[in-house]
């Protein structure tokens, strides 16, 4: 009588299988959660800074926030806390539309960058188009342990079926 390996390799697949569970998510990207003022809001009057609020701690490197206004260009340094990064505004801008352009480095070393908009004053707003992906949309990073665990599952199937065939033919 043949010797049976089904039980094994049912084993050894069952094992891949509950590999393919315990892979943990890949990490993303750090995403904006908010910023203030609210992308879109009409304010009664000029803030005295813009705020952005990331989802994670951000790298202090290369950070970039540009502010444009009726006037053009707004001065402004960024500065990094944490999640969150501040540029303050000079006083004396005028009322109108304003449009902020940001670019900072995700805790994971990967860059991030979108933009805003809001209004000061009675102007009408004047949606502009962004770079950034809306709140919660930014492209997730290749999720590695899924397609590792897929790869060891698959694997797992092709050597249960080499042994079965192998078993029949003896």
């Amino acid at each position: 009588m043949p010797v049976r390996p089904a039980r094994p390799m049912t084993a050894m697949l069952l094992a891949g299988l509950a590999l393919i569970g315990l892979a943990g998510p890949a990490r993303a990207h750090d995403q904006l959660v908010g910023t203030d003022p609210v992308d879109g809001a009409v304010v009664d009057a000029v803030p005295s800074q813009v705020a952005l609020t990331f989802s994670e701690d951000v790298l202090d490197i290369s950070t970039t926030v540009v502010v444009a206004g009726p006037d053009g260009r707004v001065p402004t340094t960024p500065t990094v806390d944490g999640s969150t990064v501040t540029a303050p505004l000079p006083d004396g801008l005028p009322d109108g539309p304003y449009t902020v352009t940001w670019r900072v480095v995700s805790a994971d070393g990967h860059p991030v960058q979108g933009s805003f908009a809001f209004t000061v004053g009675a102007f009408a707003a004047t949606p502009s188009p962004s770079a950034a992906p809306a709140p919660g949309t930014t492209a997730p990073a290749t999720p590695t342990g899924l397609f590792v665990g897929i790869g060891i599952a698959v694997a797992l199937a092709v050597a249960l079926v080499v042994a079965r065939r192998a078993a029949t033919t003896r």
